[in-house]
């Protein structure tokens, strides 16, 4: 398929792709997918769908045209609908039935999948710093369990404002209003820190969007606005070495990116599709989807929520927001979140980062 029929049939059969799920199977993205990274390759694209059968599935791990015959006692066993098949035949469709639990990465955990900068004792991403940066610690002042990452300092055409930008999940936790107050560092890393005193109120609310149970959400993004007297590291971009802002970028497949995150730091990744939707909730009933979101290999862990994609060129393409620890990481794509702001707010133009 070519990536319009690809994502024709994306959008055309999403529905059936998320409500297959059973009680074998549930869903966890359907992304549209090239085979190799040949631009001249027009018609390579096909649709993966992921699945966590909440048993381990040993041989093989992905379902394809090459396999399909033999895979029937797999696939009759999982329930798996017969039009599916037909769509895996042709090569229009593959099948992951390994994928983990995808979630919001907000949790205060460590994992040891991925190599990280929080080794317990001290991670220079956690800690308060009188300068503010991107990459480091922030979340709603009432949080006191979870930790999210200040994704970067920007301003806009109107005034010289500085502005900052990360998750709703982050900044508003699981809900919360305009004007509602944010921290760094968060609570819980003060806390784990035995730093109580270093968790400050930073800014307040200035713009939200919604996530909105059992719909379709595009973005999960809020900006803040910092109070007086909170200074920001200008030109520095973020609290990893190396990095710089140019302004926004539109993400292409098999772009090379990296983050600089709260828990993991400096990471690298790969882009592997721009139209994925994705499923947060990791439910059956109540799946809480995001669409048109940026699939990457793993770059991310639990508390890196909120980080900047950035490729080579020093660009900001995407807002990471959740992952799998193991696999993956999903991205809202950064041109989508500067639109929607400018849809609520039609004089907010973007002008650069800081």
């Amino acid at each position: 398929m070519t990536e319009k029929q690809a994502n024709k049939r994306l959008k055309k059969k999403h529905h059936i792709y998320f409500n297959n799920s059973n009680q074998q199977l549930i869903t966890r993205y359907a992304a549209v997918i090239k085979r190799s990274n040949d631009a001249k390759i027009k018609d390579d694209f096909f649709i993966e769908i992921a699945y966590n059968t909440g048993k381990k599935v040993y041989d093989p791990p992905i379902i394809n045209k090459d396999n399909v015959k033999d895979c029937k006692n797999i696939i009759d066993s999982l329930y798996i609908p017969n039009d599916f098949r037909k769509d895996i035949e042709k090569g229009g469709l593959e099948i992951n039935l390994i994928a983990p639990e995808i979630k919001y990465q907000n949790k205060n955990v460590l994992s040891q999948k991925l190599k990280s900068v929080n080794q317990l004792n001290y991670n220079p991403y956690r800690i308060r710093i009188d300068k503010l940066t991107g990459g480091i610690s922030v979340f709603d002042e009432e949080g006191t369990s979870s930790s999210g990452t200040i994704g970067a300092f920007f301003k806009t055409t109107i005034n010289n404002t500085i502005y900052l930008l990360s998750n709703y999940h982050v900044l508003l936790f699981q809900s919360g209003e305009i004007g509602d107050k944010i921290v760094h560092s968060s609570k819980a890393d003060a806390s784990s820190l035995f730093k109580e005193n270093d968790s400050q109120v930073i800014g307040e609310i200035f713009w939200k969007k919604d996530i909105e149970e059992n719909k379709i959400n595009i973005i999960d993004a809020a900006v803040a606005k910092l109070n007086k007297g909170i200074t920001v590291d200008i030109g520095k971009y973020t609290r990893c070495k190396g990095i710089t802002m140019k302004g926004i970028a539109k993400p292409k497949l098999g772009m090379n990116v990296k983050k600089c995150g709260r828990s993991t730091g400096l990471t690298y990744g790969e882009i592997r599709s721009i139209n994925c939707t994705v499923n947060i909730s990791n439910t059956r009933n109540k799946p809480e989807l995001y669409r048109k979101q940026i699939l990457t290999t793993n770059m991310s862990l639990d508390g890196d929520s909120g980080s900047i994609l950035i490729n080579n060129e020093g660009y900001a393409v995407g807002l990471l927001f959740g992952g799998d620890n193991y696999t993956l990481s999903v991205a809202n794509n950064i041109n989508t979140v500067f639109k929607h702001i400018r849809k609520d707010i039609p004089e907010f133009k973007f002008y650069k980062f800081v």
